[in-house]
This record gives C-alpha cells, sequence and structure tokens, in this order.
C-alpha cells in the first residue's frame, strides 16, 4: 500500500546545535521536521537538521515548501547548508514565515545569508526560489492538503502548523509557551490530531526560572495533548544540556500521563 503521509525528524534540540556522548541517541541537531504528504515535500523549520535531509534528497531535482516557524538562529542556520537551494538549478523552493514588526522576514534571511555573515549570499542560488509571507489564521493550500496556523507564543512570535490530508494530520508547534490564557486555542487547534510535535524544553522545577522565555514543560504538554485526545504525542526542541539519560526518564514519566508519548530524535520515521 502506498505511503501518503510520512514524517521524519532531522533535527529536535533547541537553542544551539551539541555533540556530546551523552547526547548521541536523541541527537544534535536544530529544528528541522521533514514531512512527505501525497508526494509532496514539506519542511518544517531550518535548523541544522536541514543539512542531513539535503544530502539525503535527489539534488538534481528536489522541489519543497518550507515552513519557518520564527527567525530565531537556531530555526533558520542550515538553510546556509542546504544543498538542493544552493546547487540544484532544477530544484524550486518557496518558504514561508512570518514578517517580523517592520522588517519582512526575506529581509531577515538575506540579511542573514550575506557577507560578512556568510560568503555568499541567497541570490545567487541556483534554484528557484521564493518567499512567501503568511499570517497567523492562514490556510495555505496545495490541492487537498492543507496547512493551517496558529500564534506561537514566544519572544519576538512565530507561527505554529498543521498539516491536514486524507482524514490523517499532524501539528508541529514549537518555542511556544503554555499559559493559562493560552490554553484553550491551543487544546482546539491540536484537538485530535494524529501526531504533535510540541515544544517540552523544560521540566517544571526548570520552569521557574525560565518563565518568559518561550517554551513550554514537559508535564504542561502532555496534560493538554491527553485533554485534547493526541494519539501520539512527540516532545520537541530538547533543552540542549539535556542528556539521552534524562531524556529516557522524562519519556518515561511523560508515559505515565499519556501512553503514546515519546521524545523526539533524530532519524526517527512516522508513517500515517
Amino acid at each position: 500500500m502506498a505511503i501518503d503521509f510520512e514524517i521524519k525528524f532531522y533535527g529536535v534540540r533547541g537553542t544551539y546545535p551539541v555533540s556530546d556522548k551523552n547526547m548521541i541517541k536523541y541527537g544534535g541537531n536544530t529544528p528541522c521536521v521533514y514531512m512527505k504528504v501525497a508526494g509532496k515535500n514539506f519542511i518544517f523549520d531550518a535548523g541544522t537538521g536541514i543539512i542531513k535531509l539535503g544530502e539525503e534528497v535527489n539534488t538534481k531535482e528536489f522541489d519543497a515548501n518550507i515552513f519557518i516557524t520564527h527567525m530565531h538562529h537556531d530555526h533558520i542556520q542550515g538553510l546556509s547548508f542546504l544543498k538542493p537551494l544552493f546547487l540544484d538549478e532544477n530544484s524550486n523552493i518557496k518558504i514561508y514565515c512570518k514578517n517580523y514588526k517592520e522588517a519582512t522576514f526575506e529581509s531577515i534571511i538575506k540579511a542573514f545569508l550575506h557577507e560578512p555573515l556568510f560568503p555568499y549570499n541567497i541570490d545567487t542560488s541556483k534554484a528557484k526560489h521564493e518567499f512567501e509571507p503568511i499570517e497567523s489564521g492562514d490556510i495555505i493550500e496545495f490541492g487537498d492538503i492543507k496547512v493551517y496556523t496558529i500564534q506561537n507564543n514566544h519572544p519576538d512570535g512565530g507561527l505554529g502548523y498543521k498539516v491536514t490530508y486524507n482524514n490523517k494530520s499532524c501539528c508541529y508547534i514549537t518555542d511556544y509557551e503554555v499559559k493559562e490564557e493560552n490554553i484553550d486555542e491551543l487544546t482546539n487547534f491540536i484537538k485530535g490530531t494524529d501526531i504533535l510535535i510540541m515544544d517540552a524544553t523544560y521540566n517544571k522545577e526548570e520552569y521557574k526560572e525560565k518563565e518568559g522565555w518561550g517554551h513550554s514543560t514537559w508535564e504542561d504538554v502532555t496534560h493538554i495533548a491527553k485533554d485534547a485526545k493526541v494519539k501520539k504525542l512527540f516532545l520537541f526542541h530538547h533543552k540542549p544540556t539535556r542528556t539521552d539519560r534524562e531524556l529516557n526518564e522524562i519519556q518515561k514519566n511523560a508515559r505515565k500521563i499519556l501512553k503514546n508519548t515519546f521524545c523526539a530524535k533524530e532519524d526517527e520515521r512516522v508513517v500515517l
């Protein structure tokens, strides 16, 4: 039977990439999640994980839609080394994100991928590429595939996403701080989804010192996912100092709340 909705994790770590013997199982790359839906390529965030994705795909012709949550470094730093973007004249790359105040996200990316921050600029890339600004509440359609958006509660803003196709769905919501005032909106957005990939950077004790930083706790996220009847939860955007042993323990304890809970790890593939 043909697979029409699959997900693969290429980067699951938050804030900055890590390389450490205690962080091998779950991986050290910053956020990037790939979805292949009805033959179309969707990439969510362009952290360092997107570099490996670019190495794996057929760079002779790769058409993709890249949805960026926000402009913080850990979510765009991999664009510099995305092979299909810079090396393949037959590829078509479309990048979606929310504008930031008076600056367009296109101008921010072009400044990031430009001297003196980088030795060449994105306008020299061989692939056909374009930028599409979007806002919270927008629905982007690709035939029967729909991508819904929600406002992230995070410094400098951002967007979360939900992809739906053929009665299947996956939500990608990271760099989102759960607060009492946004629980209802979040719950409605993720309700009944097959897969929820959700920011769970902190635990309750750590959060006491990090409130307002724009990230959630695994305890809050797991309870909300249970209340929303999420079928499978992947805790995401792991704290950069979080070890494999600690993530194993978080996964074990989270499953006491919602059985189908996993700490997201690189190279893991999920089929709907």
